[in-house]
């Protein structure tokens, strides 16, 4: 199928970018429905959804044309502002999620620990919608197989491995993982972000090993040293929260705001908020319209096809 949802004004919009924009509402309405526990106003949850979401859409760019594309962009640097130009590399986003997290936490005062421990969540939510998106466009596929789920891809021969699927329930099933960590009587601040880190590195790991990639160093694809990097880092964040400390069990659920501060939590300056709450759903609008690195090719493909 085309990798253009619609086309509105000479603009297109992407299934790709939606992926992302779904992905950017629903940590939104996350931190939305979470707020009376961290005990933030509406002010807060639009400062940290755009900080998230500019961390994510930056630093996932960045990383991609760094790591896969920097062949071209080094001879086209005018274009690397070009986020129509497609290309968002998975771990660049996660970078860019932990970066822009950072960030808000240090303008607000806020435990950056207790935040991502409750942002695990929504982050395993994140990516698989993202991995969505990314079969759409067929960009993402396995080796060869006669099994039968195996994907007939319009861009490669034989039936294939629907690789971006395995991924997208792969990151559904660290959820009862985390849950469970965070109910856990060793429950220490920071165990939750420290075993996302892990798990999702560690079993990406595995299924990326039915991926079609190419071959470097250990006959395995270039984004594999980003997995056991990965992994390994999450590995020792769980030795680290594991040994500092005592046992810290959750905190008890704080009563809702009362009815004089239920739209603000207090204090709120109202045309701020209104101007947070639009800048961030223009950076959705803005992503729906974000296609991936493959998308051109596709679309060159959709080209020749028709004779245009």
């Amino acid at each position: 199928m085309s990798p253009i949802l619609a086309e509105i004004g000479g603009v297109r919009i992407y299934y790709y970018g939606l992926a992302y924009a779904f992905g950017f509402v629903s940590v939104n309405l996350w931190v939305l429905f979470l707020r009376r526990y961290y005990e933030w106003s509406l002010e807060e949850v639009y400062d940290f959804s755009i900080c998230f979401t500019l961390g994510v859409l930056l630093c996932g760019r960045a990383f991609d044309i760094a790591v896969y594309e920097w062949d071209y962009y080094r001879g086209h640097l005018s274009q690397i502002l070009n986020l129509w130009g497609g290309g968002m590399a998975t771990h660049g986003v996660l970078l860019g999620a932990i970066a822009g997290t950072a960030v808000f936490c240090g303008l607000r005062h806020k435990n950056f620990l207790a935040v991502t421990d409750r942002l695990a969540m929504a982050a395993c939510l994140f990516m698989a919608i993202g991995r969505i998106g990314n079969h759409i466009n067929g960009e993402v596929y396995g080796y060869a197989t006669d099994l039968p789920w195996a994907v007939k891809f319009p861009y490669v021969e034989g039936y294939r491995h629907p690789v971006a699927i395995y991924d997208g329930l792969k990151n559904l099933f660290l959820i009862p993982i985390l849950l469970y960590v965070r109910g856990s009587a060793h429950y220490r601040r920071g165990l939750v972000m420290a075993h996302f880190v892990f798990w999702y590195a560690f079993l990406r790991f595995l299924v990326d090993f039915f991926r079609d990639y190419d071959s470097y160093w250990l006959s395995i694809g270039r984004g594999q040293y980003f997995n056991l990097a990965m992994a390994l880092c999450g590995l020792g964040l769980v030795v680290w929260v594991s040994m500092r400390g005592n046992a810290s069990p959750g905190k008890p659920v704080p009563p809702p705001y009362s009815h004089g501060d239920a739209s603000c939590g207090g204090g709120c300056r109202r045309p701020v908020l209104w101007f947070k709450i639009i800048f961030f759903y223009s950076l959705v609008i803005l992503s729906l319209a974000i296609p991936s690195g493959w998308t051109h090719a596709v679309l060159e493909i959709f080209r020749k096809r028709s004779g245009t």
